[in-house]
């Protein structure tokens, strides 16, 4: 039974690196190819309300998010804000599926 935990646990922090890694990207491509107004730009052309706030709030939270996962930022004793580290890149996540068109609604346009 040991073993099969730590391999999960293995697994786990494996997926933490990958995803943070991920998050971390995109953030800086957001900061140094586009810049905060270029992001502002882009998300007020697909209609994210509030754009100049969306951008800066996105590119903070994919940012320093990818820092915080990739370096298990809370460490093992603070697992209570576990939830709090998550919800940035979720709540990201969950904003481009509300507000970002699909292909589907792309080609009604």
């Amino acid at each position: 039974m040991a073993k099969s935990s730590s391999m999960a646990s293995c697994g786990l922090t494996i997926l933490r690196i990958v995803v943070g890694i991920v998050f971390l990207v995109h953030g800086w491509q957001k900061i140094t190819a586009m810049g905060f107004h270029g992001t502002a730009g882009m998300f007020g052309q697909i209609g994210i309300p509030l754009p100049t706030i969306s951008s800066a709030v996105v590119i903070l939270v994919e940012f320093l998010g990818g820092i915080a996962l990739i370096l298990a930022w809370p460490r093992a004793g603070h697992r209570f804000c576990w939830p709090s580290i998550w919800s940035g890149p979720s709540t990201s996540c969950i904003g481009r599926m509300v507000f970002i068109p699909t292909t589907e609604d792309m080609n009604l346009l």
